[in-house]
């Protein structure tokens, strides 16, 4: 029934659900909130969490957390700049476990330092914890499912670090620094709006492929900014979505990306089948379409029923 100061542990084998009621939750000198392997903690209502000390965090999650309300706050952050911490600058959530975040929550920084959510570990061998991963303390891969809720400011708004997993079908990410969705592993972004300006809407970072694969889906949302890939091993696979810059050296087999006012569209080649963003109204048509001693992909779009032939000095991988 009134504001609360302190840090605040969800221990393993508890279960808590917190409404905010209009509320607001400072810490004292650690993480707001600590949740252990095998602890749970989901906050709803309205109402806020703030974090006010240097290098600690609103949520610093190793079990499972469900963020179903709630504004979650550095107030006292003070990166002014990609090299500046300040003396008080940290992630607003760090999640070693299980996260979903759903519409109603809002994230938000004004520092430039520290990025805004971190899902994953900044150093995935380090026997550090808050760093790295540790069996029987954390989450060998971590997750994070984002379905709704606006997310703003950090170097970058969302970074999914060594060994996790980032899913997003909805939500309004914003960033003016580095990147909206900085990607070190395995990214899949299914919708949502990512509005970066002149910096990158999304980026996809390979370093060992082991933890680090830099492997990144896009099948639906709004981007604004470019796309970077860092690492000749680092991809984007796309399939959907508009976009304002071309997205064409991206494109998944089978795709083609349109544009009007410049503003490219993603969508599936019309047709049976697909080389490149070519369609074919049969199967038999994009087979001969093949280049001689070219091995060429052929994406069927459609069933086919049909017998056919692949001639001599063609090479056809369906």
């Amino acid at each position: 029934q009134q504001d609360v100061t302190g840090d605040f542990t969800v221990p393993a084998g508890k279960t808590v659900t917190l409404d905010l009621n209009g509320k607001t939750v400072t810490n004292s000198e650690g993480d707001t909130f600590t949740v252990a392997l095998g602890g749970s903690l989901t906050i709803t209502g309205n109402g806020t969490v703030d974090n006010k000390t240097h290098q600690k965090a609103d949520i610093y999650n190793n079990g499972t957390v469900v963020l179903n309300g709630g504004s979650y706050t550095r107030s006292a952050e003070v990166g002014t700049s990609t090299s500046e911490s300040g003396g008080n600058s940290f992630y607003n959530i760090l999640n070693h476990g299980t996260m979903t975040i759903s519409e109603g929550v809002s994230v938000t920084s004004s520092g430039h330092f520290s990025s805004l959510i971190d899902n994953g570990y900044y150093n995935y061998g380090s026997s550090n914890a808050r760093t790295g991963y540790v069996n029987g303390t954390n989450a060998e891969t971590p997750s994070l499912t984002i379905s709704g809720g606006t997310f703003s400011g950090g170097i970058n708004t969302i970074k999914n670090d060594d060994g996790a997993t980032l899913t997003i079908t909805d939500g309004t990410f914003s960033n003016v620094t580095q990147a909206v969705v900085q990607n070190n592993n395995t990214a899949n972004i299914s919708g949502g709006t990512f509005n970066a300006g002149a910096y990158h809407a999304v980026e996809s970072k390979y370093y060992s492929g082991v933890h680090n694969a830099g492997t990144t889906s896009i099948s639906g949302g709004t981007f604004t900014g470019a796309l970077y890939k860092a690492g000749d091993n680092a991809s984007f696979t796309i399939s959907g979505g508009t976009f304002n810059y071309d997205p064409s050296a991206y494109l998944a087999s089978g795709y083609m990306a349109t544009e009007s006012n410049g503003t490219w569209t993603v969508t599936k080649v019309e047709g049976v089948a697909a080389i490149g963003s070519t369609g074919y109204s049969t199967l038999t048509e994009a087979i001969n379409a093949v280049s001689d001693n070219t091995e060429t992909t052929i994406v069927l779009q459609q069933d086919v029923t049909g017998d056919f032939t692949v001639p001599a000095g063609k090479t056809v991988t369906l």
